[in-house]
């Protein structure tokens, strides 16, 4: 599996990082980028199988950033990562275009390595 990690928070990106080597996603392949002008260049240059997006970038903020990736690769799904636990945003994100999205510090290793599978299986489905 081939992940966009999309988050200008080093201490965050390591943390998902680690829950991800640690739920055995060890063949996966993590790409790190820190802003979304980057992320759109990295996803014209490489096929990714998922894009996990942090809601604050510099310079872009939750539904604005899905829908330049969104526009950009609708074949891609992305899933949007915050640091507030706050479901009206979650649906607002979805609504936007996300395909899904987690609270950090509320994330746990095996879970969201299933919970990307299951994304990804979802969105190629109902795009193929």
């Amino acid at each position: 599996m081939n992940i966009l990690i999309v988050d200008d928070d080093s201490t965050d990106v390591r943390f998902l990082q680690e829950l991800l080597t640690e739920a055995g996603a060890g063949s996966s392949r993590l790409v790190h980028v820190e802003n979304l002008r980057t992320a759109l260049q990295r996803l014209q240059e490489e096929l990714f199988d998922i894009v996990l997006l942090d809601f604050f970038l510099p310079g872009s903020q939750g539904p604005e950033s899905i829908h330049c990736l969104r526009e950009q690769t609708p074949d891609v799904p992305i899933v949007f990562v915050t640091g507030l636990n706050d479901e009206d945003l979650g649906r607002q994100m979805i609504k936007s275009g996300a395909q899904g999205y987690l609270v950090k510090g509320q994330i746990e290793g095996a879970a969201l390595l299933r919970t990307l599978h299951d994304i990804i299986a979802q969105h190629r489905a109902q795009h193929s």
